[in-house]
């Protein structure tokens, strides 16, 4: 996909909540032993997601998913923190661009 210079924000956030769907179908396997009992799960990593057109979003990791996400900092290139202030940094360009064009027209 190309970055098209004028998106409407409506557009934006459809496309935004396009790309969490496709979050919440992302699954994970998990075995379990039991003595002699083998155990199978199959569970979807997120299992909610929100946007709103004042650039709110999140995503909820499913209780049974929870486990892969301890010391996230640890194994991700960057500490979630990070990741978390560079979002944030994105949706604030991302308001100014929208309300400056709001102002143009």
């Amino acid at each position: 996909m190309y970055f098209r210079k004028h998106m409407s924000n409506d557009e934006f956030i459809k496309k935004s909540n396009e790309t969490l769907r496709k979050f919440l179908t992302i699954q994970a396997s998990i075995e379990k032993d039991e003595g002699d009992k083998k155990m199978y799960m199959n569970v979807n990593i997120f299992n909610q997601s929100y946007i709103d057109t004042d650039y709110n979003a999140w995503i909820r990791v499913s209780p049974p998913a929870t486990k892969y996400f301890n010391n996230l900092s640890q194994w991700t290139q960057f500490a979630l923190e990070t990741a978390y202030i560079l979002f944030k940094e994105a949706i604030y360009v991302l308001k100014t661009v929208a309300n400056s064009r709001s102002k143009e027209f």
